[in-house]
């Protein structure tokens, strides 16, 4: 975005949830700020790179600033920033290992669980999606590595588990979303940790 267009709302990547997220960029002078445009998500990190004078920098963080100066030193104005993707940071502790997700109900359910041990790795995941369908999917990274379509109804009753393999990368947390579309559903789940690590 253009500092005269400041300031505006653009969609980007969250990579905590693999989905897009509104969020509001600022440019003020030499610096900027973003922020997500729902007052409940507080942002982690950016992805960005600002253009001021001649000069493009490139950084992470929900801030930045100009890295041009002119000759007497001064720092130049931004004239536009770009945001790659965000970060968001999960409102609630995420869950260790090996214990039971129980039914949110109607509607998208996501939760953080701990593994203990950074990719590569592997864990089992056990669901239990009852007599209505739903959907499991894990995220590593921001990135899905599981996905067991929708599952459920009356005569499998949407029992079911698998190996999940986790990809190299520097977080020990995977993200489970899980879609109920239909009133009334309950559902549950086991992130098992992993062979090496112990809850």
């Amino acid at each position: 975005m253009e500092a005269e267009d400041s300031p505006a709302t653009v969609m980007v990547e969250n990579t905590t949830t693999g989905q897009p997220i509104q969020v509001v960029v600022t440019i003020t002078g030499t610096g900027f700020t973003v922020r997500a445009t729902d007052p409940s998500v507080v942002l982690a990190n950016a992805e960005w790179c600002v253009k001021s004078s001649t000069r493009t920098n490139v950084g992470t963080g929900t801030t930045g600033q100009s890295e041009s100066f002119n000759k007497r030193g001064v720092r130049q104005a931004i004239s536009y920033v770009v945001i790659y993707s965000v970060t968001s940071q999960s409102s609630s502790p995420p869950q260790q290992c090996n214990q039971t997700t129980t039914s949110g109900g109607q509607g998208v359910t996501e939760t953080l669980h701990e593994l203990g041990v950074a990719g590569p790795t592997s864990f089992l995941f056990e669901w239990e999606a009852y007599s209505q369908p739903d959907q499991f999917e894990v995220f590593y990274g921001g990135v899905e590595i599981y996905d067991t379509g929708l599952v459920g109804d009356n005569i499998n009753e949407g029992t079911g588990s698998a190996t999940v393999n986790v990809p190299a990368g520097s977080s020990t947390q995977v993200m489970v979303r899980v879609t109920g579309p239909e009133a009334g559903t309950v559902w549950d789940y086991v992130v098992n940790c992993p062979a090496s690590t112990t809850p």
